[in-house]
């Protein structure tokens, strides 16, 4: 349904709810409904005997973040105002019993918990750790990982150009910065690194490339990133590296995780 219950949020419907962890006021946004049993008021004439799908269960109680159920005993954290690496290293340093997992993505967290009182104790926590949140400097765990890389990309003349820089101060750009892998996806050890110089921002390719070399240095919108193996790919590529990204036999298998720094070396 897109109607209210109480008139006052134009997202969804408005209300108070408790569960078996606590008393909680929510939002709860409905992307379609399905037949059931449902009896909302706020949904529009006709549709009362019908059940919400998809719902998100919205606690509305921090500023800049929205935390929503996920599951049994998951919580879904979604924000545009701070950076989920950083609030996914600021968890895992709680090191709260039963929580088994941190996944992060762009704009969202998941925080997985083995039981309700794991998932309790997280919510309970979390006004504490928006407080202690602190990005400059970023928290990490380890030095920067140097990446050497060889600048002969197929893509580099036409970033430079479409970015109106000389190829060498593309290359400079690149280089300048230190990058922080915000979240990982796409193709097993391929991290998406935040940081990438604003001057450098394209959009990706209008059509994919069916083939990219594995150790591919490319950049896209907000990132830059290692093709860890072969694969299709819509980058602009502008270099490439013998670095091994992927390697089942290390542990973890994945050269770059989630919150590590990067930083790019011409070789």
């Amino acid at each position: 349904g897109t109607g209210r219950a109480d008139g006052d949020d134009p997202n969804g419907h408005h209300f108070y709810w408790q569960d078996d962890l606590c008393a909680v006021e929510v939002t709860m946004r409905s992307w379609g409904y399905t037949w059931g049993g449902g009896d909302c008021t706020g949904c529009p004439r006709g549709t009362r005997s019908r059940r919400h799908w998809n719902l998100l269960v919205y606690v509305k109680a921090i500023k800049g973040l929205d935390v929503a159920q996920m599951g049994s005993h998951g919580l879904l954290l979604r924000t545009d105002t701070y950076v989920p690496a950083v609030l996914g290293a600021t968890i895992r340093d709680l090191a709260l019993e039963g929580v088994s997992d941190v996944v992060l993505a762009e704009t969202t967290l998941l925080v997985r918990c083995d039981h309700a009182a794991a998932q309790q104790a997280v919510q309970h926590r979390l006004e504490e750790v928006i407080k202690s949140y602190d990005e400059n400097p970023l928290r990490v765990d380890h030095e920067p990982i140097e990446i050497p890389v060889r600048y002969d990309g197929e893509d580099l003349e036409f970033v430079a150009q479409a970015c109106s820089l000389p190829e060498e101060e593309e290359i400079r750009r690149h280089l300048g910065t230190t990058y922080v892998a915000a979240f990982c996806g796409f193709a097993p050890g391929f991290a998406y690194l935040s940081g990438l110089d604003s001057s450098l921002k394209l959009p990706r390719r209008d059509t994919p490339r069916t083939r990219v070399p594995a150790g591919t240095v490319a950049i896209a919108a907000t990132y830059s990133a290692v093709y860890p193996q072969e694969s299709p790919g819509g980058w602009h590529l502008i270099g490439s590296t013998s670095t091994e990204l992927w390697d089942v036999a290390r542990q973890p298998p994945a050269l770059i995780e989630p919150g590590r720094q990067v930083r790019f070396v011409r070789q």
